[in-house]
């Protein structure tokens, strides 16, 4: 209420107050009454205009609006106009106003005063005494009368500048309208509403002077307000100057206002690589279409993690080397607590090639596939194969295995970086068939014993195309049959029956072709060899069976000499060669029977009383005579060639002839003595004397040579006495008795091919059958083959070919070589692919604690080059191997390590020049033994690390730089080594070394995978067993050496699935050990060392001894100088293309009791040059034969190798010199 109106009721109290007190008087003016009915409908009263700005001295009429009286009669509508007549005006409080503030007439005419004094804001108000009513105020705004008015634009930016539409998405769709709303204060100056498609509202004639708030509302098209935004102290500008739009930020009236998620959300972007994100505000929508402020969490708009405009374009830093984490923000420019993030990665550029990007392979073939990635710290890549599995495997090494096809198939590998998965690199292999193969044949290859009746087959690894497959293109010699396919398989059936005891060859020649038209690569050719015949002989009848399965072929009554007849014979004979029968016909004679004409020929031989008889492998005769007491030999057609009348015997009986070692042997009854011959020129070789369990003298013997077995009946008809044949053939040592229950051994006979031995015991009237391998009984001949009084047996079979004879034709030489300061030695040398050798070891100069010395010699053992290797520290080789790129890997350890002992690996090139070198285990003591270069390029090495507590055996596999790729430990309770290792035809690697376990040193062979996974097998032969050395044999199994219980060389045979086949200890008194082993190419084996057992001079002697494949001696020799002191030793062996040896060792070769390098070239014997009288053919040497208990199972430790460290090697000033030491003077 205002100030006036106070005053005004204080005024009317008073006076109503007095006339109560006077005495009632006529009233002079009129008397308006009112219905209270009517007053009491009014709800509301007002002023209008309610706000206005009025000019100095000019007029403005306010009225009185009474709300709540509609719908009134003519009357009551009169009555209102003396309601509304009944008000008074005020102006700031004054009734009817003042010149100060301007006056107001009684019908609410204001006029405003001239100038203004004070306030410009002016309040009119109206109130009724009579009624007690009152009117809310109206403000007026004085303003000079020079004051022009002004204009105020609201522009909203939602819209474009000259474009009438908004922009799409920035206005809420549910906006249809906006209410622009003016106020000064409290008081709305102005409304107005547009369509939302309007670019703008304009409020006009608006005073200057003053400031304005705006308001801004969306509305929807039910009109309720949804948006809302308010700009304060917005000042108007004159009406010829351009108006400044004002901007207005809209907000919501319910909910949250926030900012939408980013997109697009992608998961990575390469380095240097752009992307435009985009977020809305939700809630709110800003006029200037950039409400979006834009920034990289964790950094500037700019930086290493990349930067981004305020258009939200991000751009990514140019390089990295791994994927790094960035998050984006968007938040609102008005309020940035409002915000949305997004994180994604960026990715390195990376780039992936494959080597070789293209290549061809066989069907199952591998191709070893290497990745080069650039542009990221992690090169790894993963590995697949377009199409999977049928399309072949690749591991993660990149080795790819093609599937096997039968059309050529083109197929894909990819190699994808595992930093970002979108780059990856292709290679194409070319997947070619295999030429169709033979899988498997029958009669086997080399089999021996094959049926008569055999029908012969070809299986290949796929269908063949009948058409090609006739008697052109699947042959056997000398016989003709019919072919017929099933399946895979070609079946050839002989028209007839084959013949027996021959060889027989298959041959499928390449016209062959599968159903796709793949011919077969070459020829395919094998052979097999039929059964051999029986011969059972009683007094009249002659049966002939097929050893094979013992059926009676032939059944012959002969008539021989009346003289005694079959049942006074000795024995019979078959000669192989020549098809006949020889019979030995109780001391008259010779009978023959020959079965291509079937006639019996009577053969007097020398006219003596001939009692043995035997064929050698060219036809010729040996007979032995009881009367002339000697050995003659006949040519096939029976004609006398030559004896050996020189050498008499006393009362020889039996001969055998070996054809596997070209020996004669002749058992003489009287003396218990078995003489040996050469089977060429007679001479005799050995004398041995053989009484086992004092059995009568011996009168019979047949030999299986490719069994090393000699079996000997004696006159007690007791059993059958086996001796092996050790020494190349050259002697024998007794094995063992097959009893006779009854003393009823009469007569023997040999199936060479079968290996098969048949013994006539006359007891029973019975054949029975041997194995001369295992020597089990294997059962008795049918009767329908013995008949039922058996008195004579012999066999048939194919006589086998002599083992191969190795023929030296190389240099022979022996060389030391001296200039070092202290013992120095070679370890170990190898023939390289120009026929010369390399050798390594141990040197020592004035000014080193020792030096790695590399040595290259031409084929006569004169020195091409030769490099001593320094690290200034001490250095020592333990092996050499040559490279295939031509130059050289050397082996072993320094101590210029960070462990001062660590092992070391060095790549020479073919000069000798260091092309990198490298040591290993970091802080671990290590130890390599042995290195091969592997099938991948790469190397395998064997040795031994220490884990602080002791030695534990140790395997690496570096690549061709020497990178390591894996590394194993062999976990033992005790020290433990590798001393030796090669690698198998599976790609595997297989070690020997030894093992303290349990209290007692065993031999291990450990067997790694390609990756390094080991499997061990721990063999414990005498309790103290050491393995130095392996080699691969023959037949897929290996050879061991190393030193034996009690200091004796050992010898292992292992089988491929790592059982043994034998194992035996060799030396004498001493101390014996063999360093090193090799297979032969005649199946046997060599072994060198040193052995103190033996030894003429110094304090041991170097020792190389030559054995059989089953471990029987050949030659056995030590060597040494007769003025050593310190003695010698012999590290390594190998055989040469020439047919020698190659061994390297040391010695105290010149007396001066200081050891040498020594290299010696030996040949097929052992033998040195002419002149070297060092080589010394040794005689007593025990042979002990052992068994082995076998454990196997997984022991390794894969660990972290630590790091592997550069070693620079340099060349020293020294050289050692090359002296022959056939020529030292004794």
């Amino acid at each position: 209420m205002c100030r006036f109106s106070h005053i005004f009721r204080f005024s009317i109290f008073f006076i109503s107050s007095l006339l109560l007190l006077m005495p009632p008087a006529l009233s002079h003016s009129k008397k308006i009454t009112y219905s209270p009915s009517l007053t009491d409908s009014i709800t509301r009263i007002s002023i209008s205009p309610f706000s206005k700005y009025l000019k100095l001295g000019k007029k403005q009429r306010f009225r009185i609006k009474l709300r709540g009286l509609d719908n009134l009669s003519s009357e009551s509508k009169e009555r209102i106009k003396d309601i509304k007549r009944s008000f008074k005006w005020s102006v700031n409080g004054i009734e009817g106003g003042n010149g100060k503030y301007g006056k107001i007439d009684r019908k609410g005419k204001y006029r405003a005063p001239k100038k203004i004094t004070g306030n410009n804001r002016i309040i009119v108000a109206a109130y009724s005494p009579d009624l007690g009513l009152e009117s809310p105020d109206a403000v007026v705004i004085l303003v000079k009368k020079k004051t022009g008015k002004g204009r105020l634009y609201i522009k909203a930016r939602w819209m474009s500048k000259g474009n009438k539409r908004a922009l799409q998405g920035e206005i809420p769709e549910e906006v249809k309208k906006v209410k622009g709303i003016l106020k000064d204060g409290k008081i709305v100056i102005e409304e107005k509403l547009v369509d939302v498609n309007e670019r703008k509202i304009e409020f006009s004639s608006v005073p200057l002077g003053r400031v304005y708030t705006v308001i801004l509302q969306g509305i929807d098209e039910n009109g309720a307000v949804i948006y809302e935004g308010v700009h304060k102290n917005v000042k108007p500008r004159l009406p010829d100057k351009k108006p400044k739009p004002i901007v207005i930020v809209l907000k919501t009236k319910e909910g949250e206002i926030t900012i939408s998620n980013i997109t697009p959300q992608i998961e990575k972007i390469t380095a240097g690589g752009k992307q435009k994100f985009e977020a809305k505000l939700i809630g709110a929508f800003d006029p200037e279409g950039d409400a979006i402020k834009w920034s990289v969490v964790g950094g500037a708009t700019e930086g290493p993690i990349g930067n981004i405009t305020q258009k939200g374009l991000y751009t990514a830093p140019t390089t990295t080397l791994s994927p790094i984490t960035v998050t984006i923000r968007a938040s609102w420019r008005e309020d940035e607590r409002k915000f949305s993030e997004y994180s994604f990665q960026v990715v390195p550029n990376v780039s992936v090639s494959i080597s070789p990007s293209s290549t061809s392979v066989e069907s199952g073939g591998k191709v070893q596939f290497t990745a080069l990635v650039t542009g990221a710290s992690d090169t790894g890549v993963s590995w697949t194969v377009e199409g999977g599995a049928v399309n072949g495997a690749i591991d993660d090494t990149g080795l790819y295995t093609a599937p096997q096809v039968e059309v050529t198939k083109t197929i894909n590998v990819h190699a994808t970086s595992v930093v970002d998965t979108s780059k990856y690199s292709e290679a194409q292999v070319i997947v070619k068939p295999l030429p169709p193969q033979v899988v498997a044949v029958y009669p086997t290859g080399d089999a021996i014993g094959v049926p008569v009746d055999t029908v012969i087959s070809a299986t290949f690894s796929r269908k063949m195309d009948s058409s090609t497959i006739d008697s052109s293109s699947f042959m056997i010699n000398g016989i003709t049959g019919t072919i017929s396919t099933k399946g895979n398989t070609v079946l050839f059936y002989p028209n007839n029956e084959l013949e027996y005891e021959k060889v027989y060859t298959v041959t499928i020649f390449s016209t062959i072709r599968d159903i796709n038209g793949i011919p077969l690569e070459k020829n395919y050719k094998w052979s097999f060899s039929t059964t051999g015949q029986l011969f059972v002989s009683d007094a009249n009848t002659l049966r002939i069976c097929s050893i094979n399965n013992f059926s009676k072929n032939k059944e012959i009554k002969i008539s021989l000499s009346t003289e005694g007849g079959y049942e006074y014979g000795y024995h019979m004979t078959m000669d192989n060669i020549n098809k006949r029968l020889f019979v030995i016909n109780g001391g008259n004679g010779i009978e023959i029977f020959d079965f291509a004409s079937g006639e019996i020929i009577n053969w007097s031989a020398t006219g003596g009383s001939p009692l043995g008889v035997t064929v050698q492998n060219d036809g010729k005769i040996i007979v032995v005579d009881e009367l002339t007491e000697d050995m003659n030999r006949y040519n096939p057609d029976l004609s006398f060639l030559d004896d050996n009348d020189y050498y008499k015997f006393d009362d020889p009986e039996g001969v055998a002839y070996d054809s596997y070692h070209n020996r004669i042997y002749v058992a003489e009854q009287n003396d218990d003595k078995i003489f040996i011959f050469n089977g060429t020129t007679l001479a005799h070789i050995n004398t041995v004397n053989v009484d086992p369990d004092n059995a009568d003298a011996p009168y019979w013997l047949v030999v299986d040579g490719a069994v090393n077995r000699l079996f000997v009946l004696s006159d007690d008809y007791s059993g059958i006495f086996v001796y092996d044949i050790i020494s190349n053939g050259n002697d024998l040592k007794f094995n063992k008795k097959i009893p006779s229950s009854g003393d009823c051994y009469g007569t023997l006979a040999l199936s060479k091919t079968d290996h098969k031995l048949f013994a006539v015991n006359y007891c029973n009237d019975t054949v029975e059958v041997f194995s001369t391998e295992s020597l089990n009984f294997l059962g008795t001949v049918p009767v329908s083959c013995t008949g039922t009084d058996p008195l004579m047996i012999a066999a048939g079979g194919s006589i086998p070919e002599p083992p191969p004879q190795t023929v030296f034709t190389g240099t022979l030489f022996a060389e030391s070589f001296s200039g070092s300061t202290s013992d120095s030695e070679a370890t170990a040398v190898r023939q390289t692919s120009d026929g010369g050798y390399v050798a390594v070891g141990r040197s020592y100069s004035p000014a080193t604690a020792g030096d790695i010395f590399v040595m290259k010699l031409d084929s006569n053992g004169s020195i091409n080059w030769q490099k001593i290797l320094d690290s200034s520290s001490w250095d020592y080789a333990n092996d050499v191997i040559e490279s295939s790129d031509g130059g050289y890997v050397v082996g072993g350890y320094t101590t210029a390590g960070p462990a001062s002992h660590n092992a070391l690996l060095a790549k020479l090139d073919s000069n000798g020049n260091v092309q990198w070198s490298n040591v290993y285990g970091g802080s671990e003591q290590t130890e390599i033994k042995s290195v091969r270069e592997t099938s991948d390029g790469g190397y395998i090495a064997v040795g031994r690390a220490n884990d602080s507590t002791f030695w534990l055996a140790w395997a690496l596999k570096v690549d061709s730089n020497g990178i390591p790729e894996w590394h194993t430990y062999l976990l033992s309770t005790a020290e433990s080594e590798l001393n030796s290792v090669i690698e198998d035809s599976g790609g595997n690697y297989v070690a020997v070394g030894n093992a303290i376990e349990n209290g007692v040193r065993n031999v291990w062979i450990v067997k790694f995978g390609p990756f390094g996974s080991s499997t061990l097998t721990s063999y414990n032969i005498t309790s103290d067993d050491w393995g130095y050395s392996i080699d691969k044999t023959l037949d897929g199994g290996y050879i061991i050496a190393g030193q034996s219980f009690s200091w004796n060389g050992l010898l292992m045979k292992v089988n491929p699935d790592f059982s043994t086949a034998w194992q035996k200890s060799y030396g004498g008194s001493g101390f014996d050990r063999f360093y090193s082993v090799r297979q032969t190419t005649d199946g046997g084996y060599v072994a060198v060392g040193y052995s103190s057992s033996f030894s003429s001079a110094g304090d041991n002697s170097a020792w190389m001894i030559k054995v059989d494949a089953s471990g029987n001696v050949l030659w056995q020799k030590e060597y040494f100088s007769p003025l050593s002191i310190l003695g010698e030793v012999f590290h390594s062996v190998e055989m040469t293309v020439d047919g020698g040896f190659i061994v390297a060792g040391a010695g105290d070769i010149a007396g001066n009791d200081t050891q040498e390098p020594w290299v010696l070239h030996l040949d097929n014997n052992g033998n040195a040059k002419n002149g070297c009288i060092f080589d010394v053919l040794t005689t007593n040497l025990s042979v002990l034969d052992h068994t082995a208990s076998i454990s196997s199972g997984v022991s390794s430790l894969e660990g972290s190798l630590g790091e592997v460290n550069n070693i620079v090697l340099s060349e020293s000033s020294y050289s050692l010199t090359a002296n022959d030491s056939c020529a030292t003077t004794y």
